[in-house]
């Protein structure tokens, strides 16, 4: 079977899960845990800026704050999106 992308369950979410999947070449969707080192830096550095008007987007009837920020993990360069 092949896989291309996989969508994570955040209680399935690790580091070394995440790496597996980067050395496989199977792109991914998952939401970080709050106590994930990564998820505390990536609230610290882009929360307070978060709500700029160059971050707002129309989603339904809804104005949303979503930033798309490159990040390293396990030496793997990836994107996360931190929203509000």
């Amino acid at each position: 079977m092949s896989v291309d992308f996989s969508i994570i369950d955040a209680g399935c979410c690790s580091q070394k899960n995440l790496v597996a999947l980067y050395e496989q070449g199977i792109s991914f969707l998952t939401r970080l845990k709050a106590n994930f080192v990564l998820y505390k830096e990536l609230i610290a550095m882009h929360a307070p800026g978060l709500e700029a008007f160059g971050n707002v987007v129309l989603y339904r009837d809804r104005l949303l704050y979503i930033k798309r920020v490159e990040i390293l993990l396990g030496g793997y360069l990836g994107v996360c999106v931190c929203g509000a």
